[in-house]
């Protein structure tokens, strides 16, 4: 295990002997192989129906006067102007029937917020200038009207009680009771209700219920409390368009919305008998989360369930709390980045599982995919990781710098920096993501490393070049100044020329990234995915992960490059036929911007509208696709080295060391590294 410590501070090296302590206490219980504990993470979530209400026809001459549940059913009010410039009030039941139920009211009414109560009496919640409530008889005659009550909400309870929420500015909200025949309104013990935006009192076969953006919630009228009987926990949320809720003997919850949607809720249990397959990363991003169920929606023996980090844990102590998990033959099924760092020492270690065996039976062709899909987290023959989608990166530097020699090797580049006699800097970029960009693409960082003999010499003037390049065009808040080198990614099929015609109107001479065997442009991996050899559901995790490539998921429009080929040229074909795209700005002005090199500007829907006319041919397919093959990933081998030598040059960057003192330090310690490893 005194590998594993060997890259983390004080801090996180006692973190992990703690939880490795924890750990090694239960180890001789066995491994909870997909029990209790796993259970536990996922627990209930909501399962959900939805149905449309009848809306009138018309409705554009009326008035929406309210939605709620009448009689156990979702029915909706309106008010029909009629031509003595009256209103005419209407009830609308699930299935379109129509009830008249009051001829020729006052136009005032249509500004009100109506309610019935289970026998069909008429109140009125005005909550304009003239808050009030107003109690109409069968008749339309006000039986009262009380003024300055906010009511926000009205309910009627199993027992025939009538409650409401009341506005009070600062003071909240308070939950009051109306004595329907006098109009008096009591306060009831007060109850906690400014959870969440937005909050809705309803009633189920027994008592009151609160609903709000966290949960739906049973209100103790003695005491006050809240149980909260179904969370929401980001499965669901309510919205701003609630109208009106009821909880049926079942349990279910009914949401009524706005548009005469009505949502029916409940709780279940979504593993069943299913097997879970733990998938761990600091954050998932949106595509995964919806890869995840669909997986869980067809898959009948295992669960995928994504465990991000708790609130008020960072990344760092995320990952050394699984890196002992691994030590220990636990933790989670299948690693994400960038959970942890140094995947070489995690394949030497043996926590990955070689992916090749299930790869070949499976029927996946490596040739059908782009070389990204499986060589970040490869040895030779072996494959301990997957990428689902493919991008390609590229540097380009000044001609001015480069001078005649446009296609320098990694040596010629250096010097020719060093001997550069102007200003200037690496666009948006410090001086240790300078340096890697010298170091990161050779398998022994250009013959510093003897990987075989296992020493090191980073005495040469090659590596002191690199460091004084990498100080001098750092762009750490100097100011403005010429930028002789720049990023380029992301190409698109749109915007490729027009790229390269950006690049030479600035003077910039593509170069990628220094490879081993030339130079190549360079692949991102947001998310790559790894199985632990150890999980005792590898099949699950491997079947997961083949979904992950399979046609289902590399077809979706959420992978702008998918590593599948022919999702990528399906999506070519698809921009072919579009011709362009177009996005919006909030802009206001005709002025506006030009992403391009033509844009066609028109409002729309109050934005103004950018239609680029990019032309997506099939040449600039095939350009982007020769990028996507001949994108490669950094060695992995070298990453423990590079994280030192970037470590110990901070402080030559700072000024606190000379070139000198740093390398020597950067040698003792890499060598150190080697002899370890």
């Amino acid at each position: 295990m005194g590998k594993i410590f060997g890259r983390f501070t004080g801090r996180q090296v006692l973190y992990l002997a703690l939880l490795l302590a924890l750990f090694l206490l239960d180890a001789g219980c066995g491994r909870k192989e997909n029990g209790a504990d796993r259970r536990s993470l996922v627990g209930l979530t909501i399962r959900r129906e939805e149905r449309q209400v009848t809306v009138p026809e018309g409705r554009g001459t009326g008035y929406q006067l309210g939605r709620q549940f009448y009689q156990g059913e979702a029915v909706q009010i309106w008010g029909e102007k009629n031509s003595q410039g009256k209103l005419d009030i209407c009830l609308y039941r699930e299935d379109g029937g129509k009830e008249e139920l009051l001829g020729g009211a006052p136009m005032e009414y249509g500004e009100c917020k109506w309610f019935l109560d289970r026998d069909g009496n008429r109140f009125l919640m005005s909550q304009g200038r003239d808050s009030g409530l107003i109690r109409l008889d069968a008749e339309g005659g006000e039986l009262y009207r009380r003024q300055g009550d906010m009511v926000e909400d009205m309910t009627q309870l199993s027992d025939g009680r009538l409650l409401l929420i009341l506005w009070e500015g600062d003071n909240g909200r308070r939950l009051a009771e109306l004595d329907p025949d006098t109009g008096i309104m009591q306060d009831v013990i007060a109850v906690e209700l400014a959870r969440g935006n937005n909050c809705f009192i309803g009633a189920g076969k027994e008592g009151l219920h609160l609903l709000n953006q966290e949960g739906l919630y049973t209100v103790d009228l003695r005491q006050g409390d809240l149980e909260c009987i179904m969370p929401f926990d980001g499965a669901y949320s309510p919205g701003n368009g609630v109208q009106d809720f009821q909880v049926l003997e079942d349990g279910k919850l009914e949401v009524l919305q706005s548009g005469g949607r009505v949502q029916t809720l409940e709780l279940y249990d979504p593993v069943g008998d299913r097997e879970i397959i733990l998938v761990r990363r600091p954050v998932f991003q949106s595509e995964i989360k919806k890869f995840a169920v669909l997986f869980n929606q067809s898959n009948e023996k295992y669960y995928v369930y994504l465990e991000e980090s708790p609130e008020g844990v960072d990344r760092v102590d995320f990952g050394a709390r699984t890196l002992v998990e691994l030590g220990t033959g636990k933790g989670p099924d299948i690693i994400c980045a960038p959970l942890l760092e140094q995947p070489w020492q995690l394949i030497q270690n043996g926590y990955l599982e070689d992916l090749a065996p299930w790869i070949k039976e499976s029927g996946i062709r490596e040739k059908d995919y782009f070389p990204a899909a499986f060589s970040r987290l490869r040895d030779g023959e072996r494959i301990y990781g997957i990428n689902i989608s493919v991008s390609a990166n590229l540097y380009s530097i000044s001609r001015e710098v480069l001078g005649e020699n446009t296609d320098p090797d990694i040596g010629e580049l250096v010097e020719a920096l060093r001997n550069y006699d102007k200003e200037g800097v690496f666009e948006s970029y410090g001086a240790r993501r300078i340096l890697l960009y010298f170091l990161e693409g050779s398998e022994d960082l250009w013959g510093m490393v003897d990987w075989e003999g296992g020493k090191c010499d980073f005495g040469g003037g090659l590596f002191a070049g690199m460091l004084e390049a990498a100080k001098r065009y750092a762009d750490d808040g100097k100011g403005i100044r010429p930028v002789i080198a720049t990023y380029q990614g992301d190409f698109t099929y749109y915007d490729y020329d027009y790229v390269w015609e950006q690049l030479e109107e600035q003077g910039m001479e593509p170069m990628g990234y220094f490879y081993d065997d030339g130079r190549h442009p360079e692949s991102s991996s947001a998310i790559w995915m790894a199985v632990n050899s150890r999980s005792p559901v590898k099949e699950g995790a491997w079947e997961f992960l083949q979904f992950l490539l399979s046609e289902q998921v590399q077809f979706m429009d959420n992978i702008e490059y998918p590593v599948y080929k022919d999702a990528f040229l399906s999506g070519a074909d698809n921009a072919i036929s579009q011709g362009a795209f177009v996005f919006y700005d909030d802009e206001t002005s005709q002025g506006g911007k030009t992403m391009g090199n033509h844009a066609e500007i028109f409002a729309e829907e109050g934005y103004v509208a950018y239609r680029e006319l990019f032309d997506p041919t099939e040449e600039k397919v095939e350009k982007v696709k020769v990028m996507l093959e001949d994108a490669r990933f950094p060695p992995l081998r070298t990453e423990g080295i590079l994280n030192i030598i970037c470590e110990e040059a901070e402080e030559y960057f700072s000024g606190t060391k000379s070139i000198e003192e740093v390398t020597a330090v950067i040698q003792n310690r890499v060598q150190l590294y080697m002899d370890e490893h």
